[in-house]
């Protein structure tokens, strides 16, 4: 299996590598389902690649299945379409109706409707692996990633390895959210800053989780559903703006005109102008609204619902170079939780979802692609329902050695279930489908009433509960026997060929009513393939009859098992074993 192989390495002095993933087996799962990311104009409509893309996969009603059979989530599991490459996943939200997931794929291939993933449920013994660190890594830019499905002790769990949990202040409230639950800023009308519902995440200078570079730029983005304007000059959503120590670096806020801005300042002040903010669409109340900011030098854009909104290119950002450097906190839901002394009313009212703080500046196409993926009407991912099952391989016939007219057929299952569990197979004869066997949990069945000395070949189809699936493709020809260990064949044992062997023909060869004089000897090998065959008359009867190991072709027969026999051709033309027809002499 040919894998591209990715080593993670941090450190200066001690280096430490994340190992590569190993192929998994997945053989005791078993569910399956492809899932198919759509990023051509039918789907998100991204031309361009997306890489170490955590990819949003919900499941609902429609894999209730799923639901009930992945032992609470332990058991789900995601790889890429080769079956054998894990993809690192975090289950953020699962209950028996619903879950949310997020999985890392290293490429989304832009302009691509047939990418495909893969996942696997119902494996009771399996353990979970959720992990959030490994799905939102910070090698690939996540510095805080908050779900804000959660509050434990009063503090929202951030996914990556950072883990800088966001503090609650003035008690908000967990609500349902888009993707799981949300943070719910209800404020209480009174326009009072000291009691203002917001949360704050704290600069760790153990890890500087949050220090950041005007060269590579931030990306803050979150999910926001306004329920009404709180009154607030301006109501701030994600980012610091700091107005007592001079923290003005970004932040996404909306205005007292219900616009959706982006502010931020190039050095940290409102002096002289380094301070601006921008954007021009506006806020609906009661509607989930997806906005991103991306700040860097030389381009500082705000977007809302995946599309570029307005942007600015002031050459240097140097906020980013020094005050995202220091002490700073990240604040969710209000705009300046430290005023200097002179607070003011800044709070916005209304849930914040999915809340991201990213220490590099995101394309245009991851930030399309994120909204794409993560909307409700989502249209990068399709988990298609089960299907039937694909072709079985390698069909194979092999001749009964001991009923007339009986061959046993074997094949491998299909590569695809279809998503279910195989209910059973069917095997038939291309020349007569109405001789068939069925199959219910094995791999192989027999097929009788098959003409003796007739050639046939074999096809095979699974079914699951969708329903039969394709056709595999016909196996080689195999001839039915006539007889093999019944009706007077013998069973010859070949080792090596050393000499010929004889056989003796019984003395009352001609004997039998209605036989004529239309006699004939054969050698079969298990398949009931004939390798040789001699005439004889009712005259040869108690004579011996030689076979030098040599085939109607002249090759030299193999070791193996071979079956010796004689028949009488009847005037009507059938061939009827002769019982007692023939001994083996050597």
């Amino acid at each position: 299996m040919n894998m591209r192989t990715r080593f993670q390495c941090y450190g200066v002095a001690l280096v430490v590598c994340a190992l590569p993933a190993l192929a998994a087996d997945y053989t005791g799962w078993s569910g399956h389902r492809a899932i198919v990311l759509n990023t051509s104009a039918s789907g998100a409509n991204v031309a361009t690649d997306v890489h170490d893309f955590p990819v949003l996969i919900r499941l609902g009603a429609n894999e209730a299945d799923i639901l009930a059979a992945a032992n609470g989530g332990n058991s789900i599991r995601f790889s890429k379409a080769d079956d054998a490459t894990p993809l690192p996943y975090e289950i953020e939200s699962w209950s028996a109706s619903a879950a949310a997931i997020w999985v890392k794929v290293d490429t989304i291939k832009g302009n691509n409707a047939t990418q495909t993933i893969r996942m696997h449920w119902g494996n009771t013994g399996a353990a979970s692996e959720s992990n959030g660190a490994a799905v939102f890594d910070t090698a690939a830019g996540f510095s805080g990633v908050w779900h804000l499905g959660d509050s434990t002790g009063g503090i929202s769990r951030d996914a990556t390895v950072h883990a800088t949990g966001a503090a609650w202040y003035n008690a908000p409230v967990l609500a349902p959210g888009l993707i799981g639950r949300a943070v719910n800023f209800n404020q209480d009308g009174s326009g009072d800053p000291a009691t203002a519902k917001y949360l704050m995440a704290p600069y760790n200078p153990a890890n500087d989780n949050f220090k950041a570079n005007s060269t590579d730029g931030i990306t803050l983005s979150a999910w926001v559903k306004r329920t009404a304007n709180s009154g607030g000059v301006e109501q701030g959503i994600l980012g610091r703006y700091n107005w007592g120590t001079n923290g003005r670096q970004a932040m996404i806020a909306l205005n007292d005109g219900d616009q959706i801005r982006l502010f931020r300042s190039v050095n940290g002040t409102n002096s002289g102008g380094a301070e601006t903010n921008f954007g021009e669409q506006f806020i609906v109340d009661g509607q989930w609204t997806h906005v991103v900011a991306t700040v860097k030098n030389g381009a500082q854009v705000l977007y809302v619902n995946g599309a570029q909104d307005v942007a600015q290119n002031t050459p240097t950002i140097g906020s980013l170079d020094s005050i995202w450097a220091t002490s700073s906190h990240l604040s969710f839901g209000r705009m300046a939780p430290d005023h200097g002394g002179n607070p003011v009313h800044q709070s916005f009212h209304g849930l914040i979802d999915e809340a991201r703080y990213t220490r590099t500046a995101r394309s245009a196409a991851w930030v399309k692609l994120e909204y794409e993926n993560q909307k409700a009407a989502n249209t990068l991912v399709n988990i298609g329902l089960p299907g039937v099952p694909g072709a079985p391989t390698d069909v194979a016939g092999v001749a009964g050695l001991v009923n007339s007219g009986s061959i046993t057929v074997s094949w491998k299952a299909p590569a695809d279930n279809g998503g279910v569990d195989i209910t059973g197979y069917k095997a038939m004869a291309v020349e007569d489908t109405a001789k068939s066997c069925t199959a219910p949990g094995t791999l192989t069945c027999i097929i009788t009433g098959l003409t003796p000395g007739s050639a046939y070949t074999f096809v095979v189809r699974a079914s699951n509960p969708m329903g039969p699936g394709a056709l595999s493709s016909p196996s080689a020809a195999v001839n039915a026997p006539v007889s093999l260990l019944g009706g007077g064949a013998v069973m010859l044992n070949v080792g090596a060929f050393t000499g010929a062997y004889t056989f003796r023909l019984a003395d009352n060869l001609g004997d039998r009513p209605g036989v004529g004089d239309r006699l004939r000897m054969t050698i079969v090998d298990v398949s009931g393939k004939q390798v040789w065959s001699r005439a004889l008359t009712p005259r040869d009867a108690g004579r011996t009859v030689s076979w030098n190991g040599l085939t109607t072709t002249g090759a030299r027969a193999g070791a193996g098992v071979y079956f010796v026999r004689v028949f009488a051709v009847t005037p009507a033309g059938k061939m009827e074993a002769v019982k007692g027809g023939v001994t083996v002499g050597r």
